[in-house]
């Protein structure tokens, strides 16, 4: 019931030649949200559950202002860094952050994707980047998707910068700590961006279920010591680790 919910979700939002094409196993197109039924179990499960996710995102977030841009970004075949978009987004929603979509028609300097308002009423740009899956894993690929996320902000507003990593980037206690490193150097000589923040989203297999996990770390910029630019913080979560309002297929 759930896939049959989520297929009926992505073909309402982006139509039933963008789901023929961009889900659907068959198609050489699908990569990321296509499921590879020859795939060892665990990659099965793994790429099922990111659908169910994708598709919950959308129904729950097609009331935020600017949700058309998003869908746009999946339109023109952009998917994951439009899926890494809407974890972000999902996981601001779940620790009770405000936000908006930023539509990239604006201008220099103007195309970041979100607008987000801390708890206390302060608003900040933010431009999300994604490693994606099959990228070798590099620290300093890292530095270079900073440089470039920093050309979409703002000279004159607060600014974050969000990067997704995949999830075996994070399992490399190594690889993360050279990446907290990049981020850190970064920022040392920035005077402009407040905060990085890390995110991977992750299954967990047990014996009895299988589940998706989401891990981040912020690293702040300690310029701008004057408050705590943490926004996941473990207090804003709700029971049951969504909104009251939001809607679940899985």
């Amino acid at each position: 019931m759930s896939q049959i919910l989520a297929n009926e979700i992505a073909i309402h939002y982006l139509g039933k030649s963008w789901y023929e094409r961009d889900v659907l196993s068959a198609s050489p197109r699908s990569t990321y949200l296509g499921v590879n039924n020859n795939a060892p179990a665990n990659e099965i499960t793994t790429g099922i559950l990111r659908y169910l996710e994708f598709a919950e995102t959308l129904l729950n977030l097609q009331h935020i202002d600017g949700f058309e841009a998003v869908l746009d970004e999946l339109s023109y075949g952009k998917i994951e860094s439009a899926c890494g978009e809407l974890d972000i987004a999902r996981m601001l929603a779940c620790f009770g952050l405000s936000f908006c979509f930023i539509a990239p028609v604006r201008g220099t300097r103007l195309n970041y994707d979100l607008e987000i308002c801390y708890p206390d009423g302060l608003k900040v740009c933010a431009e999300t980047a994604a490693k994606f899956d099959g990228t070798v894993p590099r620290a300093k690929s890292i530095a270079t998707s900073l440089k470039d996320s920093r050309a979409q902000l703002p000279d004159d507003r607060p600014s974050v910068i969000f990067v997704k990593v995949p999830e075996r980037w994070v399992r490399d206690v190594e690889l993360a700590r050279q990446i907290t490193n990049v981020a850190n150097g970064y920022l040392n000589q920035s005077t402009h961006i407040m905060s990085i923040k890390f995110y991977a989203p992750i299954a967990i297999y047990t014996p009895e279920r299988t589940a998706r996990w989401n891990i981040h770390f912020e690293v702040s910029n300690p310029k701008f010591s004057e408050r705590n630019w943490d926004m996941f913080r473990d207090e804003n979560v709700p029971a049951g680790g969504r909104p009251r309002w939001w809607t679940r297929i899985f």
